[in-house]
């Protein structure tokens, strides 16, 4: 009633959509980061691993000619119209595996017993307006598509899950008032607002 309080209680989750402002943006930071070198191209015999190639007996590993770059596997693009975000595996990449190239020590059998590099095949289109924060993270270009030191890079990064949050409103010396909104009255609702 008049000069008491009207208390609110709410409860929203930290879950947001993505738009496509922020989509966009996102796909500007993959392009300028399309050079970043996944793996380097300077395996040794022991101890440091790295891109290697097979030699002409096709199980002896060398080093490979260049490091791989994440343009070498995926172009991205952007349908300004749809919102709609793409990666997709070039022709180095076949049934998700990196193809010729594997990640390992050079000399001799070791491109034999190298690990192949697997590359996503799913997961790989974001949809603005219908991908939430909690789907995918993409507040660091950098988190996304790295090399896991292993055998395996990763794709879109996933979000941190949504929290459910509670919050107490509560509005002091709240008046009550009643308006008839089909009536011919000028009272807005900016008026009641004051």
């Amino acid at each position: 009633g008049d000069g008491k309080y009207v208390q609110f209680n709410v409860t929203y989750t930290t879950k947001s959509i993505i738009t496509k402002a922020e989509l966009k943006n996102y796909y500007n930071q993959l392009e300028s980061s399309k050079d970043r070198i996944l793996i380097g191209n300077e395996p040794q015999d022991t101890g440091t691993k790295g891109l290697i190639k097979a030699d002409t007996d096709g199980t002896t590993a060398v080093a490979a000619d260049a490091p791989l770059k994440l343009s070498d596997i995926f172009t991205f693009s952007y349908d300004e119209v749809t919102g709609v975000l793409k990666a997709e595996p070039t022709s180095k990449v076949s049934a998700g595996k990196v193809q010729g190239l594997k990640y390992g020590n050079t000399g001799a059998t070791n491109y034999t017993s190298g690990a192949e590099i697997s590359v996503p095949t799913t997961g790989l289109t974001l949809t603005a307006d219908t991908t939430a924060t909690t789907d995918v993270n993409i507040s660091d270009v950098m988190s996304a598509f790295k090399f896991n030191g292993t055998d395996t890079i990763s794709g879109f990064p996933a979000g941190s899950s949504a929290s459910t949050l509670r919050a107490s409103i509560k509005v002091i010396n709240a008046k009550e008032e009643s308006i008839d909104v089909d009536s011919s009255s000028h009272r807005t609702a900016e008026d009641l607002a004051e």
